[in-house]
């Protein structure tokens, strides 16, 4: 005979392979925090919004920070994007504006929906690149966490080359973008 593959050991039983890819999740999530010399795990893939009940079930102290960005901007920077990334590798990228604003729409009342659920801390994208000590703060009593300026800086004085960093932990300030980008 042959020797089974390893998820037919769980036919028939859904819940225990439910709680062992939860558990393998979650190791391989520690482990790999771990292995990067971090205090504690972080996962910023921002379609993860579509697995909060995961995220909750096998985090179920994670606090979820939600940063918003305005749509026209977010719109605008994958045209931008695709502009230089080839379709058939990111064919998101090209998706219509009546899909991105249904697919926006539908991933910001998933968030309002689980705000009761876990602890999620909302921020606008454009407020942190505005003024990002004060927003990073506000993030960091949300996590129960010591504000250390290095957090946005890092601890290496930031080189510029005329005006422009080459180093910076500071997202660009971009709203508007859309502008540019978009025809009206």
């Amino acid at each position: 005979g042959k020797w089974p593959f390893w998820n037919e050991y769980f036919v028939g039983d859904e819940k225990i392979f439910s709680e062992w890819m939860m558990g393998c999740l979650k190791n391989f999530i520690i482990r790999a925090a771990e292995a990067r010399g971090a205090k504690r795990p972080l996962e910023k893939t921002p379609n993860h919004i579509e697995n909060l009940n995961l995220i909750e079930k096998v985090f179920p102290k994670a606090k979820v920070i939600h940063v918003i960005r305005h749509p026209l901007d977010v719109f605008a920077s994958m045209r931008k994007r695709s502009f230089v990334t080839a379709p058939k590798y990111d064919p998101w990228l090209k998706v219509s504006a009546e899909q991105f604003a249904k697919d926006y729409e539908r991933k910001i009342n998933k968030v309002v929906y689980y705000q009761g659920n876990i602890k999620i801390y909302t921020v606008r994208y454009e407020d942190l690149t505005e003024d990002a000590e004060v927003y990073t703060e506000r993030v960091c009593k949300f996590l129960k966490i010591v504000f250390d300026p290095t957090i946005i800086y890092g601890e290496k004085p930031v080189k510029k080359i005329q005006k422009f960093p080459i180093q910076s932990h500071v997202p660009m300030r971009n709203s508007g973008l859309w502008q540019n980008v978009i025809s009206k």
